[in-house]
């Protein structure tokens, strides 16, 4: 009996034993399972399409293993490849299109985008092989490294680097860390520049295109598979930094957020022109000319389809002329009287290389084909006294007359700044007034038998002064007794008091009472439109000429 309770005893413990084992195992599973699920659960977030790299190796999987062959030094953004997590010894991520592998706590997803492709249309005319260990650079910073050489094409060329593509992105390598090759390449050697208007349903002039001619030209534009440029691609190739394919043309405008939808639809790049000069000549771009002084094309509503598919192909036409039969008005009789004057408003000149912004800077080549204008058809330019003379009905002249006034004495006027203006007004034996801020130059710089001096202040041509007022011109909120003291040095520097203009063509009943008593004769402002002698003599109208004043606008303002 004791026997059997005994045994009895025993297989109940045996039972109980049996159990605990049982029961540790499957705790000792399930533990081991949740730390798998934690381990995965971290792994997870660290991996994303894009991570940040600060530091760390980079690992290439040999015979089973995952051997170090680069180390990175400062922060880098690699692209991961697609990779499924799904257990906690994949804890290496590959890189996409490589061969390389980053430890996952080595990274940081990061939700900024840095996926970049090598345009098509990027030649590489190099290549460098570089030596036993590979050095990746930006901005002269080293971000990384590799322990084995590798053979690139380089997209870029600079004078101490060659930029490769490399882990989907641009990096340097030293020229002096690698062996370089030149490669046999046919590339783009010109480039046409082509300026695009504004665009208006309603255009009738050359300073616009219609919808249906924009969506033309860039239907032929596409028919002969030609590319657009960004600005930047652009800019490496016109300074020998990139290669590109034949074919490529650059698309630039003042009204980019209006053409923009229109180029966006077909693909195509359109840029904004920013502070970089555009001749307008039609003429193609090379990689020797500066971005002070680019040949361009100019697009209008005159020009043709077989024009344009010409400035796409960078062969050379003729500028568009305006004759006077084009115009809506037709020039006044060589015998008739003048019954009313233009009066043209100039500030700026420059000439291709110089350097010169805003649209009051006229190049001297536009200017040029103005007075062109008015010597091929016999216009008299004035002097100030007989544009007063007229004004006050003491002489008589012809209605082909025309009065130049240029503003300031600041870029290309003077003597000290360019000296663009005088020149051409001697050899053109024409006559011009210039309304100078006497108190910053001095009248000699501009001393000429064609050129008139004439006030526009000692020192009151600031803007931004005076609060709620045109400009904030500073005259407008002087005392009368400022004024008067700024016009008294402005006479004593000039000598002279015939005609005045006021400074942004701002003007109020002071200022207007200053002159008078100043004992101006003329004073002048805006208002584009024709001078005649009803006009009152101290709001005298005149045409501000801009650079983007067309030769036919020219012609309407003068008809």
């Amino acid at each position: 009996m004791r026997y059997f309770f005994k045994k009895k005893i025993n297989i109940v413990v045996s039972v109980i034993l049996c159990i605990s084992i049982l029961i540790g195992t499957y705790l000792i599973v399930q533990k081991e399972k949740r730390l798998e699920k934690e381990k995965i659960a971290d792994i997870k977030t660290h991996y994303s399409s894009t991570v940040q790299m600060e530091k760390g190796n980079i690992f290439i999987l040999q015979d089973g293993k995952y051997e170090v062959i680069g180390h990175v030094e400062n922060t880098i953004y690699p692209f991961l490849d697609d990779f499924n997590i799904a257990n906690s010894n994949d804890v290496y991520f590959p890189i996409l299109n490589s061969n390389y592998y980053v430890y996952y706590q080595d990274v940081q997803p990061t939700e900024k985008s840095f996926s970049k492709t090598i345009p098509e249309y990027y030649l590489p005319k190099k290549s460098i092989t570089t030596h036993e260990v590979t050095h990746f650079y930006r901005d002269g910073v080293l971000l990384f490294s590799f322990n084995e050489g590798f053979t690139f094409p380089s997209y870029f060329s600079f004078d101490s680097y060659e930029t490769v593509f490399f882990f989907n992105d641009f990096y340097d390598i030293k020229k002096e860390e690698g062996k370089i090759q030149e490669e046999e390449i046919e590339e783009a050697t010109a480039i046409s520049i082509i300026e695009f208007p504004k665009m208006k349903d309603d255009c009738n002039s050359d300073q616009c295109l219609k919808t249906d001619q924009l969506k033309s030209f860039l239907t032929k534009f596409q028919e002969q598979e030609f590319y657009s440029l960004t600005k930047e691609d652009y800019e490496f190739w016109i300074q020998g930094q990139i290669h590109l394919k034949k074919k490529a043309i650059f698309f630039v405008s003042d009204n980019t957020e209006i053409l923009k939808p229109f180029f966006e639809e077909m693909n195509f790049k359109i840029n904004e022109k920013g502070n970089w000069k555009f001749e307008g000549n039609n003429e193609v771009s090379k990689v020797s000319n500066q971005l002070d002084s680019l040949p361009s094309y100019l697009l209008s509503s005159k020009t043709s389809e077989e024009h344009f598919l010409k400035m796409v192909k960078g062969e050379s036409i003729e500028k568009p002329k305006t004759s006077v039969s084009s115009t809506s008005k037709s020039l006044p009789s060589k015998n008739a009287k003048a019954t009313n004057i233009a009066v043209l408003n100039y500030h700026f000149f420059y000439a291709p290389g110089e350097d010169c912004s805003g649209g009051n800077c006229m190049p001297v080549s536009q200017f040029r084909e103005q007075l062109n204008f008015l010597k091929d058809n016999q216009y008299k330019t004035l002097t100030i006294e007989e544009y007063r003379a007229w004004m006050y009905g003491e002489i008589e002249l012809p209605a082909r007359s025309v009065l130049i006034t240029i503003d300031d004495g600041a870029k290309g006027t003077g003597r000290h700044n360019g000296n663009k203006l005088i020149p051409l007004l001697e050899e053109y034996d024409m006559y011009a007034t210039l309304f100078l801020i006497s108190g910053w130059w001095s009248k000699s710089n501009y001393e000429s038998s064609h050129l008139d001096i004439e006030s526009h202040t000692y020192d009151m041509h600031t803007e931004g002064v005076c609060s709620n007022q045109n400009r904030g011109a500073k005259m407008l909120c002087s005392s009368k007794e400022q004024v008067m003291e700024d016009l008294k040095k402005s006479i004593q520097m000039t000598k002279t008091n015939t005609a005045f203009c006021f400074p942004f063509y701002a003007y109020n009943e002071v200022t207007i009472e200053s002159i008078k008593e100043s004992g101006f004769q003329l004073a002048f402002i805006g208002g584009s439109r024709k001078s005649s002698r009803s006009d009152d003599k101290y709001k005298i109208p005149r045409y501000p000429i801009y650079s983007t004043t067309s030769l036919h606008q020219f012609i309407e303002y003068i008809a």
